[in-house]
This record gives structure tokens, C-alpha cells and sequence, in this order.
């Protein structure tokens, strides 16, 4: 009958070291390692929160300068085809900047003589008709 006083030692073992990890400082190691994973809970919740706030902001459709200047100067359908085909001709790295310059629209009627009429017309829209003139003569 040896397993008696086997198993009460391997008890009275586990009761000691238990006792010896229940202190204080054990308790304090276990609520400090739980606060921290809540902190790193609170922090990851509020930078998903924050994450997702700024997604739906930037999910509002950005109109481009292009589309505000053709609302501003009644552009057609046709107009914006031609801008379009121009800058992309001329390999300009931005379209708008054929609304700042009409010396650009020059080598457009000289290289696409068929456009030149629409040219025209659109370069009247934009600068009216003595700037236009100017520019292409």
C-alpha cells in the first residue's frame, strides 16, 4: 500500500507550489499581463475604427478639373472628346493644361488638319475668338 502515501506527497507537493504562486506578486504579474492585452485591444479596435472612417471619406467621388471646367463652360460631349484627344496626342501629363496655354492647340491643326474645324471651335469656347486667332495664325 505504497500508493497512499505516494499520492499524499504528490498533493502535498502541488499544494505547496500552488501556495507559492498565489502570493501577491503572481497576482499583480497576471492582472498586469491582462491589462495589457485590453490596452492592445482598445488600441487595435480604435485604429480599425479609424481606418474605416477615413475609407467612407474617401469613397466620395473626386471630380476631376477637367469635369469642373466643362461644367463651367458648357463644354459638350464633343468638346471633352477633342480636349481629350489632344492632350493624349500631344502627351501632355495633364489635360487642363490646354486650358491655360492656346499656343498648344497650334500643333494640333497643323498635324490633324481634319480636327481643325472642331479645333477651332472649342479653342473659341475657351478663349474666345481674338486669342484663338492669335494663336493659330
Amino acid at each position: 500500500m505504497y500508493s497512499t502515501p505516494i499520492l499524499a506527497n504528490i498533493l502535498s507537493e502541488a499544494s505547496r507550489f500552488s501556495r507559492e504562486y498565489a502570493d501577491l506578486d503572481y497576482t499583480l504579474m497576471m492582472i498586469g499581463g491582462i491589462a495589457i492585452l485590453v490596452v492592445m485591444g482598445v488600441i487595435l479596435y480604435l485604429l480599425d475604427r479609424i481606418s474605416r472612417k477615413s475609407a467612407v471619406q474617401t469613397d466620395h467621388k473626386q471630380t476631376s478639373a477637367l469635369e469642373l471646367l466643362r461644367n463651367e463652360l458648357n463644354l459638350s460631349d464633343q468638346d471633352v472628346d477633342i480636349i481629350s484627344s489632344v492632350a493624349k496626342h500631344l502627351e501632355l501629363p495633364a489635360v487642363e493644361l490646354l486650358f491655360v496655354d492656346p499656343e498648344l492647340w497650334k500643333e494640333e491643326t497643323i498635324h490633324r488638319p481634319h480636327l481643325s474645324p472642331a479645333i477651332t471651335t472649342v479653342m473659341n469656347k475657351l478663349f474666345g475668338e481674338q486669342i484663338t486667332a492669335d494663336s493659330l495664325s
